[in-house]
């Protein structure tokens, strides 16, 4: 199975609208946006999905947390033998409760989706 042909379609198949301008990127760029793109994407769908409930969301989204975890922490221990010349990230804020609703205000704003969760502090 070609995984890069895979995650592509699935892409394709997600979202046309980030799809066409990653597959115009260089190779080895355009895998790792695909792959951020599709890997927050799954993130967004366990947390956005109706049938699952807040603590299983959180099951999973902790084990998610503690991946990338780990592979961030041998990220740092390979940079010490391979120097990276340097890390662009952008930072984007926005508010997705009012991108849903427009009007919501209050107690209604302020407990969002994870209200209930054991430890939110897993999705700041």
């Amino acid at each position: 199975m070609d995984l890069r042909k895979y995650a592509l379609e699935v892409l394709e198949e997600t979202s046309r609208t980030f799809y066409i301008p990653i597959i115009r990127l260089p190779p080895g760029l355009q895998e790792a946006v695909a792959s951020a793109y599709l890997c927050m994407r799954a993130i967004d769908e366990i947390e956005a999905h109706p049938e699952l409930d807040n603590s299983t969301k959180a099951k999973l989204l902790r084990t998610i947390t503690s991946r990338v975890e780990n592979i961030l922490t041998w990220v740092q221990r390979l940079i010490k033998f391979c120097p990276i010349g340097s890390i662009s990230v952008e930072l984007v804020r926005f508010d997705t409760q009012l991108m849903q609703d427009a009007n919501i205000s209050g107690i209604a704003y302020q407990q969002g989706t994870l209200v209930g969760l054991p430890d939110s502090r897993f999705f700041w």
